[in-house]
């Protein structure tokens, strides 16, 4: 079971009987385990202060930002306002002393976050050229007579493939894609229709000029009996 030490004075407004009956075994009263703190007085070597010894206020006696001695979060955020990079070597060297970190570590992270950078770059500019390729492209029946590639489509490409069909741009998604395969599916009904409609009259014509072959025939065996 976990217990947390007059915790009852914050939700009730006063100590329980355990908790006024039983002391702290610790030499001090502190809220939770401090931040570290670097000791300077042991530089060039690397040392925190011990736990017992290390303030939760700044110089001005206000409260200690969050991961104010972290390395980590303090190198990420130098890196990104470009205070410090591997072409500043005097920085580096003033970041390791003030965070106690060796500088090869730094240097480490610094190569790390570089990778990250490039990689963002080519991601984002890959984004932009699928964006450009995208607003660039047709639309023709080949894709929209099939739901599932419409379906990958981002919606200002369906409203796009909306507006090539000439149909309406309302509704959800789903509904302006069904709305596009229904509309190239009756157009192709309609060109199957036309083309048996000229099938049928392209039979009868020829029917047509069979049977006045036929009657050609027949008139001359007349006039010669």
């Amino acid at each position: 079971m976990e217990f947390i030490k007059d915790r009852c004075r914050t939700t009730s407004g006063r100590r329980c009987d355990f908790c006024s009956s039983h002391g702290w075994k610790s030499p001090k009263l502190f809220q939770g385990i401090h931040a570290r703190y670097p000791d300077y007085s042991k530089l060039p070597k690397f040392h925190y202060k011990d736990v017992f010894d290390t303030t939760m206020f700044q110089a001005d006696n206000t409260n200690r930002e969050v991961d104010d001695y972290l390395p980590r979060a303090q190198l990420k955020k130098q890196f990104y306002d470009g205070s410090i990079s591997l072409d500043k070597p005097e920085n580096i060297e003033e970041f390791c002393k003030k965070y106690i970190v060796e500088e090869n570590y730094v240097r480490e992270y610094v190569n790390h976050l570089l990778t990250l950078q490039r990689s963002n770059d080519i991601r984002q500019n890959q984004r932009k050229n699928d964006k450009r390729a995208r607003k660039a492209k047709q639309y023709w029946n080949g894709l929209a007579s099939s739901y599932e590639k419409l379906n990958k489509l981002y919606t200002d490409e369906v409203v796009k493939c909306l507006k090539y069909h000439k149909l309406l741009l309302m509704g959800y998604k789903k509904d302006k894609i069904m709305r596009i395969v229904s509309q190239v599916n009756r157009s192709e009904e309609d060109n199957i229709v036309r083309q048996c409609e000229d099938e049928e009259s392209d039979y009868e014509d020829e029917d047509y000029d069979n049977d006045e072959e036929n009657d050609d025939g027949r008139d001359e065996v007349v006039t010669l009996v």
